[in-house]
Order: C-alpha cells, then sequence, then structure tokens
C-alpha cells in the first residue's frame, strides 16, 4: 500500500498550526486579561516602567512620624500594610495586636502598588521605602494604643504609693459588672505579709465616671480600715483563722461594703429568716460567703465549703443558699452565742452531694 508521507506530513503540520493557533489565543486571552490587573493594582509589566501607584511615590519623601501626629490630630490613625503573598502589616508581629487588626478591630490602610510580583529596581527601591515607612509608623501606632491602654488600665491613681507598700495589687478587668452595676474595675487587692491577722485583702469594684476610676486609694484605705475594724470583733470567725488559716476577704463596691449582686440574695433571705436590721458587710472565708449585719450582732452565712481545722464553727459544713430548693440552707451565727440556726442538711452528706438541693 502506497502512503503518501507529504500529504501525511501536511496533515501533521495542519495540525501543529491549528494547535499553535490555539495556544497563541489563549496565551493572549490569558495576557490580555492581565492589563485589567495591572490597572487594578496602577503597576506594568513593562520593566522599563518608572512611574507606579501614587501610593509607593508618595511615602517615597514622607516622614513617618509627622504623618502619626497629623493622623492623631485628626483622628485618622491606620495600620498601614503591603501586598506580599499575603497582606502583612510591617514591625507587627503576628500576636493579639496582629489577629486585631486582621478582624478590623483597628483601622487599617493598604498600599497601593504593592506586591510579591517585582517589575524592576524602581519598583523593588519603592516596595522597601514603603516597608521601612510602615515599620516606622506601625511601631508609633503599637506604642500609642500601648500608652492608652495603660491610660485606662492604670491603677496607679492618687494614694498608689501607700496602698502598693501594704497591698499586691492586680487588676481583674473594666467592665460592666453585675456586682457593681455599672462599669466599674475590678481590683483584687492581697496584704503582702501573711501575718496571723483575720483579714487577707478585698475584692475591690471601682466605679468608673466619664472614663476614669471615680475613688482614689486614700478612699479604698479609708474603707478597707473601717469595715476590718468590725470584721475584727467576731472572735468565732478568728477561730475559724487560726484553726484552718483561712483568711477573709472583704468585698468592697466604691465604699459600700458590700455588692449590688451579694446584697440582693441577701437581703431577701434576711427578711424571710426574721432577723432583725438588715445586712451590710459582704466577706469571704475561704470558699463560704456571708454577711454581717449593720448593728454587728449576726452574720448569715449563704455559702460554706469544707474549710480543714477542727473545732470551729464551720466544721464539716458544706451547703450553699439555693432560692429555688424547698428547704434554704442557711447559717445564722450571733457574735457572742454562736451557732443561732442551721438550716436541714448544711452538714456534708457523700449520699446527696449530687442533689442540689437534697431534700
Amino acid at each position: 500500500m502506497f502512503i503518501n508521507r507529504n500529504n501525511g506530513a501536511a496533515s501533521f503540520m495542519s495540525h501543529k498550526i491549528i494547535t499553535l493557533n490555539i495556544i497563541a489565543l489563549v496565551a493572549m486571552t490569558l495576557i490580555g486579561s492581565l492589563p485589567v490587573w495591572a490597572d487594578e493594582q496602577n503597576t506594568s509589566y513593562d520593566v522599563n516602567r518608572k512611574v507606579f501607584h501614587d501610593d509607593l511615590h508618595k511615602l517615597e519623601h514622607a516622614d513617618p512620624l509627622e504623618d502619626f501626629k497629623l493622623d492623631m490630630e485628626s483622628n485618622e490613625l491606620k495600620f498601614i500594610g503591603l501586598r506580599g503573598y499575603s497582606i502583612y502589616f510591617p514591625g507587627i508581629k503576628q500576636s493579639k495586636t496582629w489577629i486585631d487588626i486582621r478582624n478590623g478591630k483597628y483601622d487599617s490602610w493598604i498600599v497601593g502598588g504593592s506586591s510579591d510580583h517585582i517589575m524592576n529596581e524602581e519598583h523593588m527601591r519603592l516596595i522597601s521605602i514603603a516597608q521601612k515607612y510602615a515599620r516606622e509608623y506601625n511601631s508609633l501606632m503599637v506604642k500609642h494604643f500601648k500608652e492608652v491602654y495603660e491610660q485606662e488600665h492604670a491603677v496607679e491613681f492618687t494614694g498608689y504609693d501607700k496602698a502598693s507598700k501594704e497591698f499586691l495589687i492586680n487588676l481583674w478587668g473594666i467592665e460592666n459588672y453585675a456586682e457593681c452595676e455599672d462599669i466599674c474595675m475590678k481590683l483584687l487587692i492581697r496584704k503582702r505579709s501573711f501575718d496571723k491577722s483575720l483579714i487577707g485583702g478585698a475584692t475591690w469594684f471601682n466605679p468608673y465616671v466619664n472614663g476614669k476610676p471615680s475613688l482614689d486609694w486614700n478612699s479604698f484605705l479609708d474603707t478597707y480600715a473601717k469595715i476590718s475594724s468590725v470584721v475584727e470583733e467576731h472572735a468565732w470567725l478568728k477561730e475559724v483563722n487560726a484553726k484552718s488559716h483561712s483568711k477573709v476577704t472583704l468585698w468592697i463596691n466604691g465604699t459600700i461594703p458590700h455588692t449590688h449582686t451579694g446584697f440582693d440574695v441577701a437581703l431577701a433571705l434576711w427578711s424571710e429568716s426574721g432577723i432583725p436590721d438588715e445586712p451590710y458587710i459582704e466577706i469571704t472565708l475561704g470558699r463560704s460567703h456571708m454577711f454581717i449585719s449593720m448593728d454587728n450582732t449576726k452574720v448569715l452565712v449563704t455559702k460554706a465549703r469544707i474549710i480543714i481545722g477542727k473545732g470551729h464553727l464551720l466544721e464539716g459544713r458544706d451547703f450553699e443558699f439555693d432560692p429555688s430548693c424547698k428547704i434554704k440552707k442557711y447559717m445564722i451565727i450571733d457574735k457572742e452565742k454562736g451557732i443561732e440556726f442551721a438550716a436541714e442538711n448544711t452538714e456534708r452528706d457523700p449520699i446527696l452531694l449530687n442533689d442540689k438541693c437534697s431534700e
């Protein structure tokens, strides 16, 4: 059989030309789409190009410190980012600040023309300048927000030096706490020396007014001293302290010796129990919770958790008041006479531990 190789070659060449045309068409389509991307970035694939996105040229002779000052005055502070493989913020490590920026907590500005696709040496030079500018500007931003945070969360207001000599002071947070029914600074305050004193410290809610703590440390120290002198009169508390080494913590809302949440619970139970006067001073002893009457004669215990040591009034007690239970678990202790009333099942009962009301 005769094979016309020329026709075969022609046929092969025809297929090859068609294939090349298709490749060329695809290439032209892709290349044709590139200027659209380039226009979006306002850059060019021309290696000889000298003009890039306005942002890059503006930053070439910009002063990050002066710009930062102007932006702060006009309230237009923004972290500066650049495009690379992904968007990044020079000078910002992948920390909480970085996450907050990415999540939109802080405003940000992405430099136009920045890219990991470097067009030429001029493009590289401009991006390097932008990186340096962004790094310096972002560093100023971090410092600024750190100072703002410290100012808002400062505990070193008037009287701090005096208070810090006697106490270790830890800020828990600043928010709308139910205990103070408003925005408050919650402070955990503990005595520096572990002496034989009954009082070990306080949890203090300092109300905020116009974005600042309304009371100073002198107010706290005065309130702390007055409450402590009342609590110290309870010999039975000193006995618990001596035998269990548990310390009393005072709960103070501003200059009031109790919190809103604790007082509301105590007041309802107080009235129901027929105790004269009303609750006033709120304290915790270890994990036990109690209220001292305004006339300082009665103590209402709303919660008791096993306290080590024997021979004291809270020995073996393990309960917590719950208004939904049929039997209201609580204790009333008279300052002079001792236990005046103890509801049923206030002592530890292993069989009933998983029963909330254990009735």
